[in-house]
């Protein structure tokens, strides 16, 4: 999971493959500096899933609760591929 899944989504969306590859450079290492979820120890995606839990927490603890228990999924385990490949891997 991750670049590929990025890239293959340009080449596919994107007729010239040189834009294609800008687009994908432009998201890595553009303004929000997305390479950092690929990094060692993935230090970017630990944030995020840890925002995204404290959200949950605040907002809607029984959905956490729920995901928690039932599911025996934690956040990281539930939301790490989304933010991976940027939802292409988990949406139709």
């Amino acid at each position: 999971l991750g670049i590929n899944y990025l890239a293959a989504f340009f080449i596919l969306n994107i007729d010239d493959d040189e834009d294609a590859f800008w687009c994908l450079e432009e998201l890595l290492n553009g303004e929000h500096q997305w390479r950092d979820i690929f990094s060692d120890n993935t230090p970017k995606l630990m944030n995020l899933l840890r925002e995204i839990e404290q959200k949950m927490h605040k907002k809607c603890p029984k959905v956490l609760k729920h995901l928690v228990t039932t599911t025996q999924l934690n956040v990281e385990a539930a939301f790490a591929s989304l933010f991976i490949t940027l939802f292409v891997y988990d949406l139709p």
